[in-house]
């Protein structure tokens, strides 16, 4: 994923492929915590490339609470049917090649990766690049009110996107990507985008906003 050389500030965007990535979890906490399952999908030439969307069940753990289970209705019988963590990350550090990387509260997928390489490979501080559709949407409404709703399905209701039955991993990865690129029209219109531009937008705070919470 890291063969080529890091994509310049200065590039257009629309140069650049972009892999939207989702993981549902058990919690927060990436040290104590297991991912459940992760979808993908590719954004190339501003389009989602709908052949490319993955989901995958991980079947590294079978433990379930309730709670986990009413929000993203994940069941252990269906990890059981999942593929190893190690195979998962395999295959999203194929698809991670060459591209920027999206997701809605960015920190939860960062945090989850970079726990892996760490166990993994003893690898730290890989340079990934991530860009945050909630930090976009911070960036474009420039308020830093915590009682806003920064939810993606609330975001996306403001933009007049469609409903979808949010915390499954593969349609929260599509629903990102939607959202993606409908922020890039409103926040640059019809002028050129550039990676420095939208990376500086992307990197607002979003610590303080509850982003998970199905209600």
């Amino acid at each position: 994923m890291l063969a080529n050389a890091y994509p310049k500030i200065d590039q257009q965007l629309d140069t650049l492929d972009v892999l939207s990535i989702d993981f549902e979890t058990t919690g927060m906490d990436a040290s104590r915590d297991h991912i459940l399952s992760m979808g993908y999908v590719t954004i190339t030439s501003g389009v989602i490339q709908l052949n490319t969307a993955t989901h995958h069940y991980l079947n590294g753990n079978t433990s379930v609470s309730p709670d986990t289970a009413v929000i993203n209705h994940i069941v252990p019988e269906m990890l059981t049917t999942g593929i190893s963590p190690e195979a998962a990350f395999n295959a999203l550090f194929h698809a991670m090649h060459n591209k920027i990387l999206l997701a809605h509260g960015s920190i939860m997928e960062k945090r989850f990766t970079e726990q892996y390489l760490l166990k993994t490979f003893g690898l730290k501080g890989l340079p990934l690049l991530w860009i945050d559709t909630l930090s976009l949407e911070q960036y474009r409404t420039n308020s830093r009110n915590p009682v806003r709703d920064y939810r993606l399905s609330s975001i996306r209701k403001r933009y007049q996107l469609p409903d979808y039955n949010a915390h499954n991993a593969l349609t929260d990865a599509i629903s990102t990507a939607e959202l993606y690129l409908a922020q890039l029209k409103s926040i640059f219109g019809n002028e050129p985008a550039t990676l420095g531009h939208l990376y500086k937008c992307s990197q607002q705070t979003s610590g303080i906003f509850n982003i998970r919470s199905p209600y």
